[in-house]
């Protein structure tokens, strides 16, 4: 028998569940059993969670009632103590579950334990104020005070034996069953010791200025997690990977091609956060090619894929799937097209890095526009800049350059999407970079500018 079954709900959460297996794996208690009690996840997460932790047991529910999910887990485990875990809830450190359980020697009155919740870099102002007032730093004994929660709890299986968790209520399942168990004499403990990463909030409030002030004032001690390896989003702890999409064009001679892909490749292997680079293409020329460059081509992409007709969003995705299909998962994935030779010395990193700072599910290289600028509605332009004020306080428009440099989540991606509706941008302003190689032509016309500039 474990001496701890962690129960872990889920839906739809592959962004997190392979960061929250990990941290439960380096916990200085090994003595524990993982229960997956999934609500029917349409992306990835039972495979990402399969593929950290084989000997985990699923449960699959179909409809989601918080206490009764975590009944429904919690019987079909054996351990001594039961944690209740959020699967977008990560351990802070190695020592989470030891501090848990600690509160419970020689404390037989003591019905659950709950731990504190810290907001991640990229959490919005609201959420991270709610964590940050309600999960304070001095720990508390609680004799009349149900607060309780969840997503970071541990409770014996002798007081959840007596009293199990409602399983009609669709919320705060958890207040409810505090209540109950002080009721019967019972006290909880809440320990900050026991800390989690957590993006959500648990409260509303949109007065996003008013919070941006109250987080200066009382956040500025989580910049040093923010910025450290405890951080479950810092670059090492995730696997992400560079992907070049590549044809022969009959337009461009081929040697031309190899040197573009030489280029790209160089760029793609110097950023520090990329873990591996990818070539995919159905040209076993080019292939062979980028293998001697150092790239992974693990397969050649049909013939259907490799005509001008395919899109590079088609493309990326058929390379995904296969990747997936063998047991490869990316928390990130960097694209990057061999057009644009003169792509800004480290921009993949910067995209990167923008991606982890600020949680976005995309983020791709943009050109900022001063110039005037109209669209087209219904056959009358319409204006979209602000070309009457001086540039000097202008905002620009932003011209996406997804070739020279974009990053997605997979779950963007298999969704058919490679930039989302909250995209950040870092912006390129070398006018060179926004050059493109696409035919013999484009590279001649870039020959006799070179001439020009030598002359």
């Amino acid at each position: 028998m474990p001496r701890i079954s962690l129960i872990i709900r889920t839906q739809n959460e592959e962004r997190w569940i392979a960061s929250c297996l990990n941290k439960i794996a380096e916990q200085t208690i090994q003595d524990l059993e993982v229960i997956l009690v999934d609500n029917r996840s349409s992306d990835k997460t039972v495979q990402r969670a399969l593929q950290v932790m084989p000997d985990l047991t699923l449960v699959e529910v179909d409809e989601y009632l918080p206490g009764k999910a975590l009944n429904e887990g919690i019987r079909v485990s054996s351990g001594e103590f039961i944690v209740c875990l959020s699967s977008h809830c990560i351990p802070r450190d190695n020592h989470w579950l030891e501090r848990l359980l600690v509160n419970f020697q020689g404390n037989p009155d003591l019905a659950g334990v709950y731990g504190r919740q810290i907001p991640m870099h990229f959490t919005n102002s609201h959420d991270k104020r709610d964590l940050i007032v309600t999960f304070g730093l001095d720990k508390r004994v609680q004799y009349k005070d149900p607060f309780f929660h969840n997503a970071n709890s541990m409770i014996p299986r002798t007081v959840w034996e007596k009293y199990p968790f409602d399983e009609e209520i669709t919320n705060i399942e958890d207040r409810i069953w505090a209540k109950m168990v002080l009721s019967e004499g019972y006290h909880i403990v809440y320990e900050p010791e026991a800390a989690v990463f957590h993006h959500h909030g648990i409260y509303q409030n949109r007065n996003e200025e008013r919070l941006r002030n109250v987080i200066r004032i009382i956040g500025e001690d989580f910049e040093e997690i923010f910025n450290s390896k405890e951080n479950p989003f810092h670059q090492e702890k995730l696997n992400i990977a560079a992907i070049i999409p590549v044809r022969e064009e009959p337009a461009l001679d081929l040697e031309i091609q190899k040197r573009l892909l030489e280029i790209t490749l160089n760029h793609a292997k110097s950023a520090p956060s990329v873990n591996s680079v990818f070539v995919t293409t159905g040209s076993s020329t080019l292939a062979a090619h980028a293998k001697a460059c150092g790239a992974e081509v693990p397969f050649l992409r049909p013939d259907e894929l490799s005509g001008e007709k395919a899109s590079v969003l088609e493309v990326l995705q058929n390379f995904l799937e296969k990747m997936e299909e063998k047991g490869t998962f990316f928390d990130y994935l960097a694209t990057l097209e061999i057009t644009h030779p003169f792509r800004p010395d480290s921009i993949l990193q910067r995209t990167v890095e923008y991606a982890l700072n600020t949680g976005l599910e995309s983020v791709v290289a943009g050109m900022p526009e001063y110039r005037p600028s109209w669209w087209l509605d219904d056959q009358e332009y319409q204006r979209v800049d602000n070309y009457l004020k001086k540039r000097s306080e202008r905002e620009p428009i932003h011209v996406g350059l997804p070739a020279i440099c974009s990053v997605i989540t997979p779950a963007l991606l298999r969704n058919g999407q490679r930039i989302g509706e909250r995209t950040g941008i870092v912006e390129v302003t070398d006018p060179l970079a926004q050059i493109e190689i696409r035919s013999d032509s484009d590279f001649f016309a870039l020959k006799r500018l070179n001439a020009f500039l030598t002359l």
